[in-house]
């Protein structure tokens, strides 16, 4: 893999875990350690 692909990876990471770092302070979210959606979705309605 060139450079240029690991470096476009990392930063589109960076973007991805920006943007949930700002969903869960947005909704005020606790960590969670559910690993199915239907789990996910019944901690975020509570």
């Amino acid at each position: 893999m060139p450079a240029s692909e690991v470096a476009l990876a990392y930063k589109q990471l960076w973007m991805v875990e920006r943007a949930f770092r700002e969903m869960k302070c947005t909704l005020k979210l606790r960590p969670m350690y559910h690993w199915t959606e239907s789990r996910i979705r019944g901690h975020i309605m509570v």
